[in-house]
């Protein structure tokens, strides 16, 4: 959990959260520890009971008499306003004035909605519904759908290496996303050619408020128009399987019959639908969260190549996967009576949510949960459910990525990002690029002092570091280019261009005489330098398709102070290049801009022209910074103020702020971590 994390409501649910950080971990840890069962009211949410622990979720999932999913399976934002909500309905009914049966289906559905599949119902029509489809699910067609996904996924993977030269693909668009989409086109028997409208419609149902996935970004009824289309297409299958039916899941559903009858319309196409989208956006989650967790931990994608023919080993990295990414945040269940939970009194019509992503990471069933450990074993894992609604497909999808993983890692030379990094000697530099390191990156060191970098290169590369170190003064635009030149010479490409070396000479305008030689040094530094890194990985990157670029700035380039003119002058110019080339380079470079406040561990205060100048980096603060500096020194701090746990925390240390820089290189590559600003709470810094 981050340091001073402060709960709010809203972080466990609102779709914003999971869109800048994915699972809100701190929240779930959080909760896990100070209020395992809490009732929250998050904006645009009616409220509910937030369900955080393992054993908790799986007492909820064994009592579906008493945690009833209807009526609200899912946790989704409500209009608040009565009169808003009219006016949507009345404009669905508008919407469906084509569509006679499908406006009769609204016309008697109440609050459920267009769609009513196993995720809504409860016993007895739960049991009953997914009975239909469990004979289809005996040993000869499972054997037959493995048969055919080992070919399937074959084809996948070499259209993926194409003719073995360079190429740019997205992982996820491009590669993950058809395994589990051929798999329902096989167990539906639906045409491969129909594969792109399901791969549309399923995106399209998921979306939510994703302007990428939905139909219309303007249209908050976009997604009436896709179960729109979802319905045409599976009444138009379910006609041909009643005059054709095969030994396929389509023919099961389309001729399944309850009490002597067929299901309901209703029922019927959302078992289709169930199946289809279910099936499909968990398993490409899931193979995209295990792809994206073996990057993140080289020395585990190293251990599965090693054992790749064991099918145990296999088996354990693929529920680790599952359990890491938890396809599935959330459902909901109501309470059908008053029930005791954990000491607090859940009241008959209350909602509960329960968060799968937080029981899988829950420390008192999981060691070390937040390490990603393939051989993870027991794995009790709740990603699939527990209880009556544990996932149908969970044998499919786990025979899906298992094939996946065999056929792709073998065929894998390398993962990994290529960085370049400036003033990687000491400082910020030295702990980013031994960070980077043991994440498993090719890293092309540069420094101007050869032997300092040599220190901190050696070792690493003697514990199997893929890394390379260079002399480069970054004044020098050949000496910067001739660095780029070597990262790609030696390791094919750049993706990271760090620009991190930088002097700080604080001085007073009055010290001139003694300070000018140092501030012409600090702009050579501190703006060409970064100018020079930019120029030497752009040409580079935008052949590439893509690069990220990150300068080291300064928070006292926000605002000036007595004392730091140059320097803060130097940093804020740094923050107009990096600005101006993110406008520049939309789509083809992501800029970050770190903005670090005073870190006394650093090196960088050796520069500085007169010491009395840092008075002006910290205002009416100086004479307690300075006490609290020389208690430092002499060991005589509180426990507090050297606590990162506590308020009082005094100093931050280079390793946090290193931290923040990985985890912005780590974003997706359409994820842009625009600027970066880390202090201690208790620091003294003016700005």
């Amino acid at each position: 959990m981050a340091q001073n994390y402060e709960f709010r409501d809203d972080d466990v649910i609102a779709p914003e959260v999971y869109g800048r950080i994915g699972h809100p971990h701190d929240a779930f840890t959080w909760l896990r520890k100070n209020d395992p069962l809490r009732w929250v009211e998050p904006e645009h949410y009616r409220p509910f009971w937030a369900v955080t622990k393992h054993a908790d979720i799986i007492e909820i999932e064994k009592n579906p008499e008493v945690f009833a999913s209807e009526p609200r399976p899912i946790l989704i934002p409500e209009q608040t306003q009565p009169e808003m909500r009219e006016e949507l309905i009345m404009e669905i009914f508008k919407r469906l004035e084509d569509r006679p049966k499908l406006l009769e289906v609204l016309a008697t559905a109440g609050e459920q909605g267009l769609i009513r599949s196993l995720v809504q119902m409860d016993p007895p029509d739960h049991t009953n519904y997914r009975a239909l489809v469990q004979p289809w699910f005996k040993p000869s067609n499972i054997k037959a759908l493995e048969d055919r996904l080992n070919m399937i996924t074959e084809s996948i993977i070499d259209d993926m290496m194409g003719d073995g030269g360079e190429r740019e693909l997205d992982f996820v668009q491009d590669v993950a996303v058809w395994p589990p989409l051929k798999l329902i086109v096989e167990l539906l028997g639906v045409p491969e050619e129909d594969e792109p409208l399901i791969l549309k419609l399923t995106n399209e149902l998921f979306a939510g408020e994703d302007p990428e996935m939905m139909r219309a970004g303007d249209d908050p009824l976009s997604g009436i128009e896709t179960v729109k289309s979802l319905y045409d297409y599976f009444t138009e299958l379910t006609e041909e399987r009643r005059v054709n039916p095969r030994e396929d899941l389509a023919s099961y559903i389309a001729n399944g019959k309850l009490n002597g009858a067929y299901l309901p319309y209703k029922e019927l196409i959302s078992y289709y639908i169930i199946v289809a989208t279910a099936g499909h956006e968990t398993t490409r989650t899931s193979i995209s969260g295990g792809m994206h967790a073996l990057l993140r931990n080289p020395e585990q994608l190293q251990l599965l190549k090693d054992n790749i023919d064991d099918e145990d080993t296999v088996k354990l990295a693929v529920e680790e996967m599952i359990r890491w990414t938890t396809a599935v945040n959330q459902f909901s269940r109501t309470a059908t009576r008053d029930y005791e939970l954990r000491g607090q009194k859940i009241k008959k019509g209350e909602s509960l949510g329960l968060f799968y992503a937080s029981a899988n990471f829950d420390e008192d069933v999981f060691d070390d949960p937040f390490k990603f450990d393939i051989t993870r074993k027991p794995n009790r894992h709740l990603a699939f459910g527990t209880g009556p609604h544990q996932c149908l497909g969970l044998i499919l999808a786990r025979m899906q990525m298992r094939i996946f993983f065999t056929q792709l890692i073998p065929r894998i030379k390398e993962m990994t990002l290529v960085i370049v990094i400036t003033g990687a000697a000491s400082g910020f530099g030295k702990l980013v690029s031994e960070k980077l390191t043991a994440l498993g990156a090719c890293l092309v060191a540069g420094d101007i002092n050869k032997s300092a970098l040599d220190e901190v290169v050696e070792p690493l590369a003697s514990r199997g570091a893929r890394i390379t170190a260079m002399k480069v003064d970054v004044t020098a635009r050949s000496e910067m280019m001739a660095l780029v030149k070597h990262a790609v010479d030696t390791f094919g490409r750049v993706d990271v261009m760090i620009n991190n070396a930088g002097v700080m000479p604080l001085a007073f305008f009055s010290d001139h005489h003694a300070a000018h030689d140092a501030w012409d040094r600090c702009i050579d530094i501190n703006f060409k330098g970064v100018l020079n890194g930019i120029a030497a990985a752009h040409d580079v990157m935008i052949q590439q398709g893509r690069g990220h670029i990150v300068n080291v700035s300064s928070i006292y380039g926000n605002y000036p102070v007595v004392g730091g003119g140059v320097y803060g002058a130097t940093k804020a110019a740094v923050t107009f290049l990096s600005e101006s080339l993110r406008q520049e380079s939309l789509g083809k470079i992501k800029v970050t801009t770190v903005k670090p406040t005073g870190v006394p561990a650093t090196a960088l205060g050796t520069g500085v022209v007169n010491p009395e100048a840092v008075a002006g980096i910290l205002g009416a603060n100086a004479t307690a910074y300075m006490g609290k500096f020389a208690a430092a020194a002499g060991g005589a701090l509180s426990p507090e103020e050297l606590d990162s746990n506590n308020v009082q925390y005094w100093a931050l240390e280079p390793a946090y702020l290193a931290d923040q820089i990985v985890y912005a290189i780590n974003q997706p590559w359409g994820v842009s971590i625009a600027e970066i600003t880390v202090r201690a709470t208790g620091d003294a810094y003016v700005i």
